[in-house]
C-alpha cells in the first residue's frame, strides 16, 4: 500500500474548560471556519446539479448489455 504524504497533522484537543462555549455546548476551536446559510445553500446547489447530471447521463451501454445477460442466466 502507498502512503500519502499530507499536509495535516494530529493535535491534541485543549483541556482548558475556561474557554467561551458555543450554543451547542462545544467550545470553538480558534482556527474554525464556519460558512454562512448563503454558502451552504449555493454548496448544495452546486452539488445536486453535478450528482444530476451524472444521473442523466445513464448506464452505458455495454453495462446495461451485461446486466441484461446476467439476468438471462437466471
Amino acid at each position: 500500500m502507498n502512503s500519502r504524504k499530507t499536509n495535516l497533522e494530529a493535535v491534541e484537543p485543549d483541556t482548558d474548560m475556561s474557554e467561551p462555549q458555543d450554543s451547542t455546548g462545544k467550545r470553538p476551536h480558534k482556527h474554525e471556519i464556519r460558512l454562512g446559510r448563503e454558502a451552504q445553500a449555493r454548496i448544495g446547489e452546486l452539488l445536486r446539479t453535478m450528482y444530476n447530471s451524472y444521473v442523466n447521463q445513464g448506464v452505458p451501454q455495454h453495462l446495461e448489455d451485461l446486466v441484461r445477460r446476467l439476468g438471462e442466466q437466471d
